[in-house]
């Protein structure tokens, strides 16, 4: 099951840089950027060294140039994870950085530290950490976040390189809950933990358009879980879960790395890295239950990341190993089809991608691959067709940075 991303983990190392010429930058007036629209890109640098964590965040310009915030780069409290032999896929998941709908407080991950930082979002995008920040994930090695209403989700992983002792233990992963207050706290829901199975790797948490029912996926275990999420925050899980992914795979083991639910339909997309497919699942709009319908093929190589647009109408996903993006009509949101397979100028991976609010752009996490200092951010703006273009000012160089950056997010 984990032969193809295992292998891969391993040739990568991660180089570490120092933060002293980001640092000493000259301070920029956000008054005299020339901005083409609002749009704030955030990253998170994901640095090991304690306590030295920080969120990035970046303006769009004009033709989608990037420029650095002033103020920035934030620190979250915390501290992040490298592994230096890539072979615990630690950092595989997604959405470890969110924002709420309100556009006024972001949430981050701490992976190596357990902990989650929160900030105020202040006007022209500068950051502010939350009285009390960071909270305590829960368990070990935080990875995804999701909000519904007032309570946030977080799967803890707990695959953290540097706590191999926490699992000799019998340390589970998990999935906990916790209620945010008007000021951005976060307070434990009582008896809300869900555990995973030991070595299960779970990799995202993600709601349902209404916010009645939720998803996840356990890299390692081969399996996607699905919830009804209570008035009180807490879960219960789905008739029928968990679901086996082994489907028309042709015996590929399946490690769901990302989803993504659709935003009119009850239909959930499930990436497949190591076949290079998408699976389609429908959920059941009174139980959650899931039906497996359909798989799409891929062009590219190890397809684990996805984002809908709004209108339910196109699928992306980035291909890790080739470095590229694919995009799906989805005519039929059940059988989606690849219209175009783009591979990308920059020598990294392509990861976790987002798009700004009027959907002119979308914006790609590439961190450190195959012994390559390559962390940047890919922009593309999206043609009218829903198609893709990089370009020209991209990528945008996160460097010097002491880590490797992970999750992307666009205010």
């Amino acid at each position: 099951m984990k032969s193809l991303l295992s292998e891969q983990l391993r040739i990568w190392v991660t180089l570490g840089f120092s933060l002293t010429c980001l640092l000493s930058a000259p301070a920029i007036n956000a008054a005299e950027i020339e901005m083409e629209s609002p749009d704030i890109v955030y990253t998170q640098s994901n640095i090991a060294n304690a306590n030295e964590n920080t969120i990035l965040g970046f303006y769009r310009g004009k033709n989608g140039a990037l420029t650095p915030i002033p103020g920035g780069p934030y620190l979250t409290g915390g501290t992040g994870i490298v592994d230096p032999t890539f072979t615990t896929a630690s950092l595989d998941g997604d959405l470890p950085i969110i924002i709420n709908p309100e556009k006024t407080l972001l949430f981050s991950v701490n992976a190596g530290s357990s902990s989650i930082a929160v900030f105020h979002i202040l006007p022209k995008g500068l950051l502010s950490p939350v009285k009390g920040s960071p909270f305590a994930s829960g368990g070990v090695n935080p990875i995804s976040l999701a909000l519904a209403d007032d309570f946030l989700y977080v799967v803890n992983k707990n695959r953290d390189p540097l706590h191999p002792a926490v699992e000799a233990v019998g340390s589970l992963p998990n999935y906990s809950v916790f209620r945010v207050t008007s000021k951005g706290r976060l307070i434990p829901v009582e008896n809300s933990t869900i555990p995973a199975p030991y070595g299960s790797s779970p990799a995202q948490f993600i709601t349902s358009r209404d916010d009645k029912f939720a998803f996840t996926g356990e890299l390692f275990g081969g399996v996607i879980r699905a919830f009804k999420i209570l008035p009180n925050g807490r879960l219960e899980q789905s008739p029928n879960s968990p679901v086996t992914l082994s489907h028309d795979l042709a015996g590929t083991p399946a490690a769901p790395v990302a989803m993504r639910t659709h935003p009119k339909r009850p239909i959930l997309y499930v990436a497949f890295p190591e076949s290079h497919k998408v699976g389609v699942y429908a959920y059941d709009e009174e139980t959650g239950e899931l039906t497996f319908r359909n798989v799409a093929n891929s062009s590219g190589l190890a397809t684990a990341w996805l984002h809908l647009n709004k209108a339910g109408t196109r699928l992306y996903t980035s291909n890790l190993f080739d470095n590229s993006l694919s995009v799906f009509t989805l005519d039929d949101p059940l059988a989606p089809v690849e219209i175009q397979h783009l591979a990308l100028r920059n020598a990294g991976g392509a990861r976790q991608l987002d798009m700004n609010e009027s959907e002119s752009y979308l914006f790609v996490n590439e961190p450190n691959s195959r012994e390559i200092p390559s962390n940047a951010i890919t922009v593309l703006s999206v043609n009218p067709d829903g198609t893709l273009a990089e370009v020209a000012d991209s990528p945008y160089l996160i460097s010097p940075v002491a880590g490797r950056p992970i999750g992307i997010r666009v205010k």
